[in-house]
């Protein structure tokens, strides 16, 4: 899960990324026909079908939740008002990740790691303060945890009668050889 720093373009089943100027979830092509087995946040248990289809859309959605907060530039422009008394104003802009404000690259500002409240907090000397619990790889990092931890829950079984893939919960063709 998560994305793919490599440059080789090979993106893990679904990839959060900065894009024209604003942070976006994306599902990878690899989560077509997936068979993975990957683990309810909440349950622990494997998933798959519709299942896992919502499970990971819940969890790119987290991380780019997660990296709207983390990730922005304040920007201070003046407003006219009807009268043409300027006032100022502050917004929030987003910016992709800043190398020099995460040396440990686990995609989580350094200075607030240790202030996150569960299921943090995170040390900001590490890549993965958290083991591995759901056969991630070499993808597993602080930002992977919060985000599988910090997730909305799926209620797992509750869309069977709408999965139409194949394979899915509701397919009854038995498989065919081409």
């Amino acid at each position: 899960m998560g994305y793919d720093d490599s440059g080789t373009g090979n993106r893990a089943s679904g990839f959060t990324d900065f894009i024209n100027g604003k942070w976006a979830a994306f599902v990878g092509a690899t989560a077509q026909g997936e068979t993975k087995q990957y683990k309810d946040p909440v349950t622990g248990e494997g998933v798959s079908g519709i299942d896992f289809f919502a499970n990971l859309m819940r969890h790119e959605e987290q991380h780019r939740l997660d990296f709207n907060e983390w990730w922005y530039t304040q920007v201070t422009e003046p407003v006219r008002d009807a009268n043409g008394n300027i006032t100022y104003t502050t917004r929030r802009v987003p910016t992709d990740r800043v190398a020099g404000r995460d040396l440990d690259g686990d995609k989580i500002p350094d200075a607030i790691e240790p202030n996150l409240t569960a299921p943090g907090p995170y040390d900001p000397g590490k890549f993965d303060t958290f083991e591995d619990d759901d056969s991630y790889g070499d993808k597993w990092n602080d930002s992977e945890h919060h985000a599988k931890k910090s997730q909305k829950p799926w209620p797992r079984g509750s869309a069977d009668s709408e999965d139409w893939g194949f394979p899915g919960r509701q397919h009854q063709t038995p498989a065919y050889d081409d």
